[in-house]
């Protein structure tokens, strides 16, 4: 359960006033953005002076990534857990492609190995076998 839960805290985003962890709101980088463009994305604007590659357009990492809306299952094999996409992340992130619903699953494969899967929770897709 532990492992679990460091996994979700992990994958569940950075602080964004940590210059290096920003998420660069406008991932078109041919793209010049202003101030309302990026307020408009419901991004944070930052123009004050940063290090080249720091975004000044950048996500709110509190407001999308994925949350946990039911308890943790625990399976034979391990546990498995279903992610939604948050609110706030769907109106921010609207203009780009996001799966909604994501099954999160852990598999104890040996008492060092552990294997874990990000899926489509309602479309399967392709994946790559395991040998």
């Amino acid at each position: 359960m532990q492992l679990f839960v460091l996994l979700v805290l992990v994958f569940s985003g950075c602080l964004a006033d940590d210059l290096n962890n920003r998420l660069d709101c406008y991932l078109e980088h041919d793209m010049q953005v202003n101030e309302q463009q990026c307020k408009d994305r419901g991004c944070i604007w930052d123009s004050v002076k940063r290090p080249d590659g720091v975004p000044i357009c950048y996500l709110d990492t509190k407001q999308v990534g994925y949350q946990l809306p039911s308890a943790v299952k625990k399976t034979d094999e391990g546990q498995e857990a279903d992610l939604q996409l948050k609110e706030t992340a769907k109106k921010t992130l609207k203009s780009m492609p996001s799966i909604e619903n994501l099954k999160f699953t852990v598999k104890y494969m040996t008492e060092n190995i552990v294997r874990f899967t990000i899926r489509d929770a309602k479309n399967q897709r392709y994946e790559v076998p395991v040998q």
